[in-house]
């Protein structure tokens, strides 16, 4: 898992303990932020926006280990082919969504691409629907 590793290294560049598998994948499965995560694992507020950079980088360099679930092509094709609007929410900052989505060729199958930015709602809170993903469909709803 990218992640995983990715925060396994940034421990191991801080020179800090490093978190177990199981703990990593705790929070990677909850959906919290690299922000939130750090913070869950005691890092001091002060120090969060550093090993965010160092994280990101890091992040790039294991890229490699993201793979796709079986079938993601086909259920992404029906979905558009039934008339589907597909949104994709994800926490992670804005370029490695982009970079995943290039890697695997996934662009053409969304219409609005949800990325963490800071002091805007992520999920799992309800406001990603309703200040970040409504008003886009309304605005261009009412532009035809």
């Amino acid at each position: 898992n990218a992640i995983v590793q990715s925060m396994q290294s940034l421990f191991h560049h801080h020179r800090q303990p490093v978190p177990d598998d199981l703990t990593l994948m705790v929070l990677v499965s909850s959906g919290k932020t690299i922000q939130e995560s750090l913070k869950a694992l005691g890092i001091k507020e002060d120090l969060i926006a550093d090993w965010v950079g160092i994280y990101r980088r890091l992040y790039a360099q294991h890229e490699n280990l993201v793979r796709l679930f079986d079938g993601v092509f086909d259920t992404l094709a029906h979905l558009r082919a039934t008339g589907n609007r597909l949104v994709l929410v994800s926490n992670k900052g804005r370029k490695a969504v982009e970079a995943s989505l290039n890697a695997f060729k996934l662009n053409e199958y969304f219409d609005l691409v949800i990325a963490e930015e800071i002091g805007l709602a992520k999920k799992p809170s309800p406001l990603v629907f309703s200040e970040r993903i409504l008003p886009v469909f309304k605005k261009k709803k009412s532009e035809h």
